[in-house]
């Protein structure tokens, strides 16, 4: 567990706890609502202040599904389309690239691309896959390639393209949690310097500072930085310091600040949840025909919760077909 994985981790756990936590209690409040509307009419809307704290959470967390939806939707699309120019490009395999593939055990995965740039990257979600620029071929020596590959194969063992657009996507679903964006910084960081480190010890490294040294900017292909696992350029300084040190850069720990604000926010939407709850009536009552509750009155909390169990369905749905077209693709 290097500091990429354990930010990712991190990461993962609070971003899907709360979610899931609230995912638990949110069909049964908005059923609350429902049934309150229906019996009430719109009017309570206006004349109960009670129902705005729930009213109040739903936007919050519906607005947080709508771009975390987004989010997937524009880094699936991004995968396609990255996917696409690849193929686009590929060159036949030279014997030089062929040989470095196969001695860091990526024969199969290493794509030859059509640019004089120096660079590579890893892209794919299920079946990660490296592509190498022909201008990195040409300059780089055999052991700086095999350098190269080796940190790339860093990057596929431990699916980091998937791990990119989980990682993005939490950040738009729970924007009420600021310490999900310094994880998420965290991670790039502790995922370039492991890979790094990998390199180093499979191939030394003076090959890698060589290969470092030599890499470029990447295309400006707007897909680039939201489907693949590339290395940006800020982080070659300390790069290269922990090539001549022999040890990991520090790399900035989550904020105080940031920690406080989401603890805020989660003891916010806590608070607005149980409120909600407590006061317009116990969820698991409504299912209930005892104490005074009508055939209709139960009807429509069934629907309530039915239909949005059927929205959750439609996005999963959703959601699960983009990424198999994206591990397709």
């Amino acid at each position: 567990m290097n500091t990429a994985n354990r930010s990712f981790v991190t990461l993962v756990a609070f971003a899907l706890v709360p979610y899931a936590l609230i995912g638990l209690f949110c069909c049964g409040a908005l059923s609350l609502i429902a049934y309150r509307i229906s019996t009430d009419g719109l009017s309570i809307l206006t004349d109960d202040w009670r129902i705005w704290p729930a009213i109040a959470f739903f936007a919050v967390v519906g607005a947080g599904t709508i771009r975390a939806v987004v989010s997937l939707r524009t880094q699936l699309r991004a995968t396609e389309r990255l996917g696409q120019h690849v193929r686009a490009l590929e060159l036949e395999a030279c014997p030089k690239l062929e040989g470095a593939a196969a001695s860091t055990s990526l024969t199969g995965r290493v794509v030859l691309i059509d640019d004089e740039r120096a660079f590579s990257f890893t892209f794919g979600l299920r079946h990660p896959r490296v592509a190498v620029s022909r201008g990195l071929v040409d300059v780089a020596s055999p052991d700086e390639l095999s350098a190269a590959l080796e940190h790339e194969r860093f990057h596929v063992r431990n699916l980091d393209p998937l791990k990119v657009l989980v990682a993005r996507a939490a950040g738009p679903a729970l924007f009420y949690l600021p310490v999900l964006r310094d994880l998420h910084r965290r991670y790039i960081a502790g995922r370039e310097f492991a890979a790094d480190r990998r390199a180093a010890r499979a191939c030394g490294p003076e090959p890698l500072a060589g290969a470092l040294y030599k890499v470029t900017t990447g295309p400006k292909w707007s897909e680039l930085g939201a489907a693949a696992a590339i290395g940006a350029d800020d982080l070659l300084d300390l790069r290269v310091t922990q090539l001549e040190t022999g040890r990991e850069p520090a790399i900035p720990q989550t904020s105080r600040p940031a920690l406080a604000a989401s603890a805020i926010a989660l003891g916010l939407l806590g608070t607005a949840l149980t409120f909600s709850l407590v006061t317009l009536g116990d969820p698991a009552t409504l299912f209930s025909m005892s104490n005074g509750s009508t055939s209709s009155d139960t009807t429509t909390n069934v629907l309530g919760v039915l239909c949005c169990v059927a929205l959750w369905s439609v996005i999963a749905w959703a959601i699960t077909r983009r990424v198999h077209r994206a591990r397709r693709a």
